[in-house]
């Protein structure tokens, strides 16, 4: 019998082992009476509460919300990552001597959660993990955040969250995670964020931030993670090489080159991430030493360089895309070799040369198009399930080698496309992603779109008519044909049937038309708007696909206004069509629909619903035909008076529209007022009385607050409704140099009328009749809204109130604020467009230009579109 050498020890061992189970029964008796503060209860109940959501003994796991919430799966071993934990509490139920449970944890994942951040969350002092990942919470990151010290994983992406970010979030410093990614913050990442030394994981893609990337976040020497693609971060790319980040990505941002030397010393990095570099010249010469690497995205990054021969070092790598570069020399045969490789995407570079003559047999996506490249193809060009791109090279394709690739791809090279000098047809319609053809009411015949077309595909029609290709990988995997569909029928368009199905591309999407005659050619846009039936919730608010058609000649129906955003604007693309499609779910009758956007390099289109009518200011000031009676005008007034209480009040993001004005309120069939412009100025932060802002907005309209401090409320907007409103009244603008001393400012002139109790002067002598109550009631609330000290103004529910008779309008206590004694040019330095034209009306007598801001907007999208190069060049260009 063996003896133990230790007898001592051993028993010691034993004592330990045999006395556990006693005090794991000891302590589960203590943790089933332990309670949880009242505090915390009722912090939770809030919570809870105010977003919608309970849990109590029936649900799965189970936790009691309206007893003692520290109970069941909130102390059990139930995972609390669990799915069908959610919501979801932890409880700790150790402190005082096991009688006082506190809540540690806190998820709510993906509930559809519509709301602000409730104040009662800073009450749960104990929480050291807080998940409120994929809602649609609205307004500020709350700075009381800060006084949750203990917290170690903090997550509120993918939300609808604005404002900017909190400094606060740098008491954090026992944080080890934080995410705020994708949502709508504006401004800089905190400097404060430095101060989080334990951190290890950081993601704020996507999340609106802008300016220089704060060195004090890359100096964390324990970051392990670093995600911050997709904002508007400028200046030179930050150096990391104190870190020991193992992931970066840092695509979609407006960094300056070149990329920096130091780079190269980050040896443990296994995913680097870089895209869209705006200055400066790179090479490759900084990635020889990161031989860790698995994925390396250099895309668009003003690389000059040759491909090197000694890519055999570099085992891991899975991802290599190095396309949008000016990469010259041939293809080096130790890339194709990589056991691990399976993606390359080299697109859009002038490489030159062979194809190389053997390739690994993971390797199975390959886009090597709008390059340099010729020669016969190697056998494993035919290789089963590959997907090889080599469209826009020099390759000669003859009946010795057609049969190695997919047919058609000598229409889609540089020199020899199809139908050279034999132009066949004038149009094409394509039903993209559609499996049959579909005859339009006015005939057009769109053909069958339906070929499976992945990471590096392109698909040449049997009758060489036209063609398509797409390049790029869904990180997700998860549209295998890269297809989209829908059963929804559309409303607001003549065949809905065409926007049942799109195609959908990671990178790029290209269509071409082999064989046009030359000519121009009238192109047309055409959008749809796929819209969920349930607003309330974050699958369907905001969220917009957009299919474009583009034909010869297409008639749908329907005419939409196309804006062009001005060039200056800094903001970053992804939180530009963040914004886009938010303010697409702001619904009105008052307002003008909203239908999407185009990006296109540093152009920005914005596309609205097309007003019959045109702007208020060419209806009230203008030479047009229009008759606006009494009955109209007050439906006028009452209507952007609805309009403006809904974005102010009534929105799920508040909205302060910075720039009412009689040219952005048009006017639709029936003569319904509709606001425009009203999300492109400011998103607005529920949570702060005011916020100080460049101006932006036109001059006699403005606030006295605001043109001279540049401190915004929603009084700004009840001021210039107020000037406009005395501009339908009276039929004029609110300074006309061309009439007498007294009238040339309206305010001015409406008070003194006022003062003399002959307010009814005011009204437009082209009115013969109208209702005197009514007149003087929308004068003595305009005089209202135009007071000097925001505080006197009314909320704009009030306004409608008092315009509809429901409440008396409010004493008027004192003179309007008005500017008269400024000089409009001394006011340059201190005003700015808001970066949004205005609008000009292509044909027409009634061009009106702002005093402000240029114009380059046009109402009707049937304007004909003339290329300048063939289309058999545009292949050649391939950006």
């Amino acid at each position: 019998m063996l003896q133990p050498k230790n007898p001592s020890k051993f028993d010691s061992v034993a004592l330990v082992i045999c006395f556990l189970p006693c005090l794991f029964l000891a302590f589960g008796r203590s943790g089933a009476q332990a309670t949880t503060p009242l505090s915390e209860v009722a912090a939770l109940n809030a919570i809870l509460g105010r977003w919608g959501r309970t849990a109590s003994a029936t649900s799965s796991p189970a936790w009691n919300i309206s007893g003692e919430p520290c109970s069941g799966a909130a102390t059990d071993s139930t995972n609390f990552d669990s799915t069908a934990f959610n919501p979801a509490i932890k409880c700790d139920c150790s402190y005082d001597n096991a009688t006082t449970c506190h809540i540690t944890q806190l998820k709510v994942d993906a509930l559809d959660v519509v709301g602000r951040i409730p104040d009662e969350l800073q009450n749960l002092t104990y929480l050291t993990n807080l998940h409120l990942v994929r809602n649609y919470l609205t307004g500020p990151l709350p700075a009381f955040i800060g006084t949750l010290t203990g917290l170690q994983y903090l997550s509120v992406g993918t939300n609808a969250l604005s404002g900017g970010i909190p400094k606060e979030l740098g008491k954090l410093t026992n944080l080890l995670s934080l995410s705020i990614a994708t949502n709508n913050f504006s401004g800089p990442l905190p400097l404060e964020l430095g101060n989080l030394t334990k951190l290890q994981q950081l993601y704020v893609s996507s999340c609106g931030a802008s300016g220089e990337f704060p060195s004090t976040i890359s100096g964390l020497q324990n970051l392990k993670t670093l995600w911050l693609g997709n904002n508007n971060f400028t200046g030179k790319i930050p150096d990391f090489s104190r870190t020991n980040i193992t992931v970066l990505r840092m695509q979609g941002n407006s960094f300056e080159g070149p990329i920096p030397s130091g780079l190269s010393r980050m040896t443990n990095i296994i995913d680097l991430r870089i895209s869209d570099i705006q200055k400066g010249s790179s090479s490759l010469a900084f990635i020889s030493n990161l031989t860790s690497l698995s994925t390396l995205i250099l895309r668009n990054c003003k690389i000059s360089d040759i491909i090197p021969s000694n890519f055999s070092q570099y085992t891991s790598f899975q991802k290599l895309d190095l396309s949008f570069n000016n990469l010259t020399g041939q293809l080096p045969q130790s890339l194709f070799n990589l056991n691990l490789l399976s993606h390359l995407f080299l697109g859009n570079n002038n490489l030159s040369g062979s194809l190389p003559a053997n390739k690994s047999v993971t390797l199975l996506n390959i886009d090597l198009s709008y390059n340099q490249l010729a020669g016969s193809f190697p056998s494993w060009a035919s290789q089963q399930n590959l997907k090889l791109n080599l469209v826009a090279n020099n390759f000669i394709i003859g009946s010795s080698n057609s049969s190695v690739l997919p047919s058609g791809l000598n229409c889609l090279q540089r020199d020899i496309p199809c139908n050279r000098g034999a132009p066949i047809y004038s149009s094409f319609a394509i039903k993209c992603g559609s499996n049959k053809t579909i005859t339009a009411s006015d005939g057009t015949l769109y053909e069958i779109d339906n070929q499976i077309l992945t990471t590096a595909s392109y698909y040449v029609t049997e009758t060489n008519k036209w063609a398509v290709s797409t390049v790029g990988s869904f990180s997700d995997a998860s549209n295998a044909d890269y297809i989209l569909y829908s059963l929804s029928q559309f409303t607001n368009t003549l065949e809905s049937e065409l926007y049942q199905t799109a195609r959908i591309s990671p990178s790029s999407l290209r269509y071409y038309g082999l064989g046009l005659q030359n000519g121009n050619y009238t192109v047309k846009l055409h959008f749809a708007e796929t819209q969920i039936l349930d607003p309330p919730t974050w699958k369907s608010n905001g969220r917009r696909i957009f299919d474009i058609y583009i034909q010869g000649k297409l008639f749908d129906g329907r005419t939409v206004a196309v804006k062009q955003l001005s060039a200056a604007s800094n903001q970053g693309k992804r939180q530009f069509m963040t914004e886009i499609a938010i303010i697409s779910s702001v619904q009105h009758r008052n307002l003008v629909k909203l239908y999407g956007c185009c990006v296109e390099g540093g152009k920005r289109l914005v596309v609205y619903e097309y007003l019959e009518n045109k702007s208020l200011d060419q209806a009230i000031f203008g030479k047009n035909n229009l008759h606006l009676d009494w009955p109209i005008r007050f439906e006028i007034c009452l209507g952007i008076a609805r309009a403006l209480a809904y974005l102010h009040e009534e929105s799920r993001v508040r909205i302060v529209h910075r720039d009412v004005k009689a040219s952005n309120i048009l006017l639709d069939a029936n003569l319904n007022p509709k606001i425009s412009d009203f999300g492109l100025a400011k998103l607005y932060d529920d949570n702060k009385t005011h916020i100080s802002t460049r101006v932006a907005g036109t001059i006699g309209y403005l606030a006295p607050e605001y043109a001279m401090r540049g401190h915004l409320t929603e009084k700004a907007d009840v001021f210039a409704f107020g000037v406009v409103a005395l501009e339908v009244l009276s039929g004029r603008s609110n300074a006309d140099q061309t009439l007498k001393n007294e009238k040339v400012y309206l305010l001015e002139w409406a008070w003194n009328l006022r003062e003399k109790q002959c307010e009814l002067e005011l009204v437009d002598p082209k009115l013969l009749t109208f209702d005197e109550a009514q007149a003087i009631r929308v004068i003595n609330v305009a005089l209202l809204c135009t007071q000097a000290s925001p505080m006197l103004r009314p909320s704009m529910s009030r306004i409608v109130a008092m315009l509809t008779g429901d409440i008396e309008v409010s004493e008027v206590k004192s003179r309007p604020g008005y500017l008269t004694d400024w000089q409009y040019n001394d006011l340059s330095s201190n005003f700015a467009s808001c970066g949004l034209s205005e609008p000009v009306i292509s044909g027409s007598e009634n061009e009106r230009f702002s005093t402000v801001s240029s114009t380059s907007m046009v109402h009707n999208i049937g304007s004909s579109a003339s290329p300048t190069l063939p289309m058999l060049e545009v292949i050649g260009d391939g950006r």
